[in-house]
């Protein structure tokens, strides 16, 4: 089973008619992360649906989600 997520979900930005980034914390690190962005070898970001950032944790391919609200 995966570990928790190590994030913290701390907002999003969009610029102009680009991909939504994602602001996210870990300790005393900031990550500003897109569709497709792998963090620390571990974690690749899979998209937005439904109100939730997907992850997948790479070692054992299993989904995890952060809920984020709508991002539009």
């Amino acid at each position: 089973m995966a570990p928790p997520l190590p994030f913290v979900y701390m907002g999003k930005m969009q610029a102009a008619a680009e991909q939504w980034s994602f602001f996210l914390v870990k300790g005393d690190i900031v990550y500003a992360v897109r569709e497709g962005d792998i963090i620390d070898k571990n974690y690749r970001v899979e998209g937005v649906s439904g109100g939730q950032l997907t992850f997948t944790y790479l070692p054992l391919k299993q989904k995890q989600f952060i809920y984020i609200g709508d991002p539009s």
